[in-house]
């Protein structure tokens, strides 16, 4: 009996474990491959709207209809307007909606003439300029979930060979396949001009005017595929996008199994990237990670079926790190928002079955749940009239890239996003099978999915209210 009270004695006065170096993992789902919320975009094949809700962002809810609107850039809306890429977008464009997203591309013709590259500065920079319009207009940046960018700053301090040697990315299987990629100036040259061509293997003795390798190798092994090319871009060249000095644009492969790289992607090229108050998220591309878009890594890392499924997993763990510091922070991710299921009405049996299916659906779901995006590709006063009914605090109505720029208030569609809302009195009703209605500050929205029509009881905002005078 002493023996065992010695132990109990022994036990109770060791000293507590010490506390994990790391972020703490959030709790996911157990067993599943998928540990992320939100919208799939791309994880393992899922469509974008069954996953399940992220938590909402921790800022006020935006209600009127034209701070409900998100406008997506991916590419930036200033090549959308023909311009090229070359300098910052009008300011004015962005202010007229309530939340839009910068791409890398932005302003190249500013950051790529500095050296180092800085991209984050200049995209931050933007959103400055969109915030001084006084919109309230959330403004989103550009990172990566797959890529270590160089000419982005935070991703440029870590691509270092002590990290290298610490395996935060990944690498070359066998010495060989290293030795023999090409030259990283070949290897950019190749990225610009063939980004579509099919693979070959690797010749690093081919000449610089028809490159036929992509990849390069850095410190210990370390997988590059940089991008590179003449700059300036000549008259009409679709191909040189980048600066002649392919190693400040490199691309290196995070290797999320390695928890320092996790925590440092979600504290650093995250985070810390949304501390000017005038970034209010990162559009974090490539949300899959490892083979999203790039598909000669494979060929040279050779990663096994248990790699690749605990390189997954630890991309989604950083992610996820990520979303709960920016949340905490009163930021947010544009891909923790899931989108909203297919739409469809007609005035056929199955149209009004599906149509108040979707509505009834819609309607019911919790507001803390609310945080998707209703698409309107082709606008049209049903799905306007679908978002009014139906929408939750954090929702937002997708707007077309053509209407980012135009302004145009004889354009009908414009118009739609320009109804003088103001804010819901009640909630959704359903006063008769598959006959939606809800009441605004405004006016009326209402949805008869038995004929497939839509009401708009709503006055139009003037250019005045909207600043285009």
């Amino acid at each position: 009996m002493r023996f065992v009270v010695c132990l109990l004695i022994a036990a109770a006065s060791a000293a507590p474990p010490a506390p994990s170096p790391h972020l703490a993992v959030p709790p996911s789902p157990p067993g599943e491959k998928r540990v992320t919320c939100g919208g799939s975009y791309g994880w393992f094949s899922e469509n974008s709207w069954g996953n399940r809700a992220c938590p909402p962002p921790q800022w006020e809810p935006a209600w009127e209809l034209n701070r409900s609107t998100v406008m997506w850039t991916p590419w930036g809306p200033e090549q959308a307007r023909g311009g090229g890429i070359l300098g910052y977008d009008d300011p004015k464009n962005a202010s007229r909606w309530g939340w839009v997203t910068y791409d890398w591309s932005l302003a190249s013709g500013i950051w790529q003439n500095e050296h180092p590259h800085n991209n984050e500065a200049v995209l931050a920079e933007q959103c400055k300029r969109v915030k001084a319009q006084g919109s309230g207009t959330r403004c989103m940046v550009y990172r990566n979930n797959e890529l270590a960018l160089q000419w982005q700053e935070s991703s440029r301090a870590a691509m270092t060979a002590e990290n290298g040697d610490k395996g935060w990315f990944l690498k070359f299987k066998a010495q060989a396949a290293c030795d023999a990629a090409a030259p990283c100036n070949i290897a950019a040259n190749h990225n610009i001009r063939n980004q579509s061509a099919p693979l070959v293997p690797c010749d690093k003795t081919a000449p610089n005017a028809a490159p036929n390798c992509c990849m390069c190798c850095n410190f210990t092994r370390v997988y590059n595929e940089p991008v590179g090319g003449p700059w300036p871009p000549s008259p009409g060249s679709n191909g040189s996008r980048f600066g002649d000095n392919a190693l400040n644009d490199g691309q290196f492969f995070w290797d999320f199994r390695n928890a320092d790289a996790q925590d440092y992607w979600a504290k650093e090229v995250c985070l810390a990237g949304t501390a000017d108050e005038s970034v209010d998220g990162m559009f974090t591309d490539d949300p899959p990670g490892y083979g999203a878009e790039h598909p000669a890594v494979q060929s040279a890392v050779q990663l096994d079926g248990d790699e690749i499924a605990a390189l997954q997993l630890g991309t989604q763990q950083a992610w996820t790190k990520a979303l709960a510091l920016l949340t905490q922070a009163k930021k947010y991710f544009p891909q923790a928002y899931r989108t909203t299921p297919p739409f469809a009405y007609n005035t056929t049996a199955a149209g009004v079955a599906s149509c108040t299916s979707w509505m009834r659906a819609q309607c019911a779901l919790p507001a803390n749940e609310s945080t998707q995006t209703y698409g309107t590709n082709a606008p049209s006063n049903m799905t306007v009239a679908s978002f009014l009914v139906s929408r939750g605090p954090w929702s937002y109505l997708s707007a077309p890239g053509g209407l980012i720029p135009a302004g145009d208030w004889s354009d009908p569609n414009f118009r739609l996003f320009r109804l003088d809302t103001g804010r819901p009195t009640g909630d959704c009703t359903e006063a008769t099978a598959g006959v939606f209605s809800r009441a605004w500050s405004g006016g009326r929205a209402a949805v008869d999915c038995t004929t497939a029509t839509a009401t708009l009881d709503f006055n139009m905002l003037k250019p005045s209210d909207c600043g285009d005078e």
